[in-house]
Formats: C-alpha cells, structure tokens, sequence
C-alpha cells in the first residue's frame, strides 16, 4: 500500500483540528489550568521520548537527534555554530503550518515549543537554551539557540 502525501496532510490536519477542538472545549469548560496541565504532560512525554533515543549528551548529539530528522520532513533551517555556542534559525516549521491552518497555534505552542527548554534541560543539564522568537507564534522564524553554561 502506498502513502498518499495528500491523503496524509489532510489525516494529520483533521487530528489537529480535533485536538484544538477538544482543547478548546476543555480550557473553555475548566479555564485556563487546561493549558499548562496539556503543556506540563506534552513535555514530559516529549522528554522520554528524546532520553530514550539520547546516546550522546553533546550539543552535536542533541542537533544529530532533534534537528537533522527534521529536515527530510520539510522543516527548513540553518545551523551557525560559534564558540559561544550553536544558533538555529527555522524559516518553515510544517507543525507550525498545519496547527496555524487548523485555528490552534497556542495549543500547537503549549504542546511543542513550550517544551523546548526543559527537553534540552533534560537531556543535558550543563547545556543552556534561548529563543525570542517562533513561527507558531507568528513570528518569521524560530531562533533556537543552544549552549554550554559558565564553568563547563
């Protein structure tokens, strides 16, 4: 059986759709704890799921792991490394796209751009994290930008 790229776009904007529906229905109903309830148990799942995968704890590991996957999924970026550490900036982020499209870019931030820092936390405590800006918040681009703190 062959995957229809088309097919499957619409597959994944429809479970979007649903999941910002039912978010909505839920911060709607319980306020806005839903949110970081949603946040806190999407960051933890996330944070297994990269450990899991972790062998090596570096900065180049964590780009190996998190970032060069992305690229053959239609996530475009470029990565700058400098003594000070490794800048990524994100000009099209599909996850981005397609919670934009379906009407919930805050949920799509609460449930994976929020949970950038404690993953990188999590994977290497020695290890920093900064970002100003995201293409799920509106912006042009993500700035992700990752590196080693004073001493180590």
């Amino acid at each position: 059986m062959e995957i229809n790229l088309k097919e499957l776009r619409q597959v994944h904007f429809m479970y979007v759709k649903q999941q910002t529906t039912l978010l909505n229905a839920l911060r709607n109903a319980l306020g806005s704890s839903v949110a970081k309830i949603a946040a806190k148990a999407q960051t933890e799942s996330l944070q297994q799921m990269v450990m899991q995968k972790a062998n090596d704890r570096s900065m180049e590991g964590l780009i190996q792991l998190l970032w060069e996957p992305l690229r053959s999924q239609r996530y475009e970026f470029t990565i700058h490394r400098s003594d000070k550490g490794v800048q990524i900036i994100c000009t099209a982020c599909p996850l981005a796209a397609l919670y934009q499209a379906a009407g919930g870019a805050d949920w799509g931030y609460h449930l994976y751009c929020a949970a950038d820092e404690a993953i990188v936390r999590k994977f290497n405590p020695d290890m920093g994290f900064l970002r100003t800006k995201t293409i799920m918040e509106g912006h042009e681009c993500c700035d992700h930008f990752y590196y080693m703190k004073d001493g180590v």
